[in-house]
C-alpha cells in the first residue's frame, strides 16, 4: 500500500489486512481475492508475473542496506523522492512514483538514500525460467 488506509483481501487461506507498513503479500493471481477498502481510496503497488516465465521477488528497501540481486532484471520503485547509489557512487535522483530498472544481469551494489524514514520504496528482481 502506497497511500491510504489499506485493504482487506479475502484469500483462500483467510482474510489479510494490507496497510501502508505491511510487507508485500504474495498470492497466486488466479485466487482473485475479494477486496474491501479499509478507509477510503488506496493506492497500491503490484508485481505480477506469469509463473512459468520465471521467478520474481519484491521486498521493502531499507535505508543504508545494499541490494545485490544478480538476476536478469532488477528494479527499484520509490513512492517518495530518493537517491540511488551504485557501488558507492551517486547514480541518480529519483522522483516520487518512479520505477528504475536494469536488465542484462546488471551488477553492482545498489543503495537507497531517502529523507523519508522509512522510505516508501521496494526492491524487485526477476529471473527468467531456464529454456526447456
Amino acid at each position: 500500500v502506497l497511500e491510504g488506509a489499506g485493504v482487506l483481501l479475502d484469500l483462500h487461506e483467510g482474510l489479510h489486512s494490507v496497510e501502508i507498513d505491511s510487507p508485500p503479500l504474495h498470492f497466486r493471481g488466479e485466487e482473485a481475492p475479494a477486496c474491501e477498502l479499509l478507509g477510503g481510496p488506496t493506492r497500491d503497488l503490484n508485481l505480477m508475473t506469469q509463473r512459468q516465465a520465471g521467478c520474481a521477488t519484491m521486498h521493502r528497501a531499507a535505508p543504508g542496506v545494499d541490494f545485490h540481486a544478480r538476476s536478469a532484471l532488477r528494479a527499484l520503485f520509490c513512492a517518495n523522492a530518493a537517491r540511488l547509489q551504485i557501488d558507492g557512487h551517486d547514480a541518480c535522483a529519483i522522483a516520487p512514483y518512479t520505477l528504475l530498472w536494469a536488465d542484462g544481469g546488471a551488477q553492482g551494489r545498489w543503495r537507497l538514500h531517502s529523507e523519508v524514514d522509512p522510505p516508501r520504496a521496494w526492491w524487485m528482481s526477476f529471473e527468467p525460467a531456464a529454456e526447456a
